[in-house]
């Protein structure tokens, strides 16, 4: 995309792409944007700690939350792929930033302007821009609106303006991204296959018995067996499909494959929920459910010495592309790197562990502590739960959430033992009386 037109595919915003095309005015050199890439990284843990320290934790606690994001090999393998998920990891870190950085007390800037306004702002800006990159930020400007409506206090009209200057922050910045959208190839959106992705979800338990299909769909019913048929991906990409064999690539007819995923989905919502309640518990315990083809990429998919040579060759013909001289080299160094990966990494058990501690040290915390906690859970969350709901399972997905929700766990530790030192002292004070 960053090659040749940017809004050329349908699936994906392009954001990243347009980061990938200032990198590369100012180099060519493939090693300059794998630089960029890491040295986003550092920058987003440290927002990543900066953010848990301005909630009030102690320092271990900011430490522990940035070293999900700076040690994670897994991370660390993305930034040094041409992927967008160090440019999107970075935007997040600054708008949880941002946030939190707005609930310190107001200065006054110029006339009525003040500093939580401009935070504010900002924060929900930063999401738009990385709604740009990553379709799955537009569902979380919608809840960063609604954190700021409930985290400071405020009359109610106060509190509905502050969710609707965030809210209205990111959607400016995204209505910018549809316009420039609609001037290259006429389409006012972020991506022109919603329809496809939400499909693929549902094609693995559509049943036709249960509803009629729209107009011109009939054809994407199944009488394979639900129990039997291949997971998302299979439904969205593969050649295969119902889909491709009857409207051809992504996104010709995006608009009919939306309405039949909609059909499907209110006439089967007990299918619905337990494909996605699945698909969540499986970024918590991997297996968790059938192990169905095309269910999604594991953890395996993204170690650093997995070799596919087809995959390389395709990538390999990308980057030369755009990239002039680069060649791919592999030494033995990368088996060594490898190991190191399965231990650090934010593994599923981990982000389990940081979700059960972030949830007790939400009912300790109140205040300042507690507007962190739910911002940092509810983000971290957001991004599996709704990736769950659109469009499936992928490890792919979990790595960028691993950030906020170790973050989340170990404030949240901190609130646990805060309150039981509280409480042995309260005990010691009246045994002494």
């Amino acid at each position: 995309m960053a090659a040749g037109e940017l809004f050329s595919d349908p699936a994906r915003p392009a954001g990243y792409s347009i980061f990938l095309r200032g990198v590369h005015a100012i180099s060519t050199d493939l090693d300059v944007t794998i630089a960029v890439q890491h040295l986003l990284g550092l920058v987003a843990a440290l927002l990543l700690y900066a953010t848990v320290r301005r909630i009030g934790a102690p320092l271990w606690a900011a430490l522990i939350g940035a070293a999900a994001v700076l040690l994670s090999v897994d991370q660390i393998l993305l930034e040094h792929t041409v992927v967008s998920e160090s440019l999107f990891v970075t935007l997040l870190a600054g708008a949880l930033y941002a946030s939190v950085r707005a609930l310190d007390d107001p200065r006054a800037l110029v006339r009525r302007l003040t500093t939580r306004q401009g935070w504010i702002v900002l924060a929900g800006a930063t999401l738009g821009l990385a709604t740009w990159v990553r379709g799955i930020g537009m569902p979380a400007i919608a809840f960063l609106a609604l954190w700021f409506a409930l985290a400071l206090p405020g009359r109610w009209w106060v509190r509905v303006g502050r969710g609707a200057l965030a809210g209205g922050s990111g959607a400016a910045v995204l209505i910018l991204y549809f316009a420039l959208h609609a001037s290259a190839d006429g389409h006012f959106g972020l991506t022109e296959a919603n329809g496809w992705a939400l499909y693929g979800r549902v094609g693995q338990f559509a049943d036709c018995d249960e509803f009629d299909p729209p107009e011109g769909t009939g054809s994407l019913c199944e009488e394979t067996a639900t129990s039997t048929r291949p997971g998302p991906d299979f439904y969205t990409w593969h050649p295969d499909s119902p889909a491709q064999q009857l409207f051809g690539y992504p996104a010709a007819e995006d608009d009919k494959l939306g309405a039949f995923a909609r059909e499907a989905i209110l006439n089967q919502p007990l299918s619905y929920g337990f494909a996605v309640f699945n698909d969540t518990v499986e970024f918590f315990a991997p297996g968790f459910h059938d192990e169905r083809p095309f269910a999604g990429s594991r953890y395996e998919w993204y170690d650093v010495q997995r070799r596919d040579p087809e995959v390389e060759q395709q990538v390999q013909s990308a980057i030369g592309a755009y990239y002039p001289g680069e060649s791919l080299t592999v030494n033995g160094g990368v088996s060594r790197l490898s190991d190191v990966q399965q231990i650090l990494r934010v593994h599923p058990i981990l982000m389990l562990q940081a979700v059960v501690l972030a949830g007790f040290g939400i009912w300790f915390a109140r205040g300042r502590v507690l507007a962190g906690l739910v911002l940092l859970l509810g983000a971290g969350l957001l991004l599996l739960v709704v990736s769950a709901a659109v469009v499936g399972y992928n490890a792919r997905y979990a790595i960028p959430a691993g950030g906020p929700l170790i973050a989340a766990g170990a404030v949240g530790l901190w609130v646990l033992l805060r309150s039981m030192l509280e409480r042995r002292d309260e005990a010691r004070a009246r045994s002494r009386a």
